[in-house]
């Protein structure tokens, strides 16, 4: 699915059923009533690229199972720029700002979450939740969260990786109760 423009729908975007190995590209979804884009967590081996993404009334990215998300520019979402659910995603080189909750809420395993840029988030620029485990947050720009720049929500995961991330003018540069294995260092935070 490549240069669509998806505006004004009553519910999500585009929802995805059944549907792996896509490539989802130079889409513009804007003013839905539910998500921008909803992958659920039981589809995989998705790419989503190179789509702006803004003004849903759910999450821009809903989802992820085995997916990439790459180069987007994500904002002004009523809830998550990007939840992943369904685990061992990449969300890598995304703008996202703006976003009512989370920009990047992750509430699952294993997924890389790597040179993303992060700005003024109502709440966390990213938000570990529950169980979530084996994640790699490495080489963020996260800047002004209302919040946390990395945080949690009701967090018991483990073996979680936090490092050389960029984290300034947050309420709390890094604010989560380290589990098993976690492991936070080579971070730069400044003015929060």
């Amino acid at each position: 699915v490549d240069g669509f423009i998806v505006r004004g729908a009553t519910s999500d975007g585009i929802r995805l059923t059944n549907s792996n190995n896509g490539l989802y590209q130079n889409l513009t979804l804007a003013r839905n009533a539910g998500s921008g884009l909803n992958d659920g967590s039981t589809n995989q081996d998705n790419i989503i690229s190179s789509s702006t993404i803004f003004s849903n009334s759910g999450d821009g990215i809903q989802g992820l199972n085995q997916s990439l998300v790459n180069g987007n520019t994500i904002y002004g979402n009523s809830r998550s720029g990007i939840e992943v659910t369904g685990g061992n995603s990449a969300i890598i080189d995304n703008n996202l700002w703006g976003n009512t909750s989370s920009s990047i809420w992750l509430a699952s395993n294993g997924n890389i979450v790597r040179q993303n840029r992060i700005i003024r988030s109502t709440q966390d620029g990213i938000t570990l939740s529950g169980s979530s485990a084996s994640n790699r947050i490495t080489n963020n720009v996260i800047l002004d969260q209302t919040q946390d720049g990395i945080g949690d929500s009701g967090y018991s995961g483990s073996n979680n990786t936090i490092r050389n991330n960029i984290i300034t003018s947050s309420t709390v540069g890094i604010s989560f109760i380290a589990g098993s294995g976690d492991v936070s260092n080579f971070n730069y935070l400044y003015g929060n």
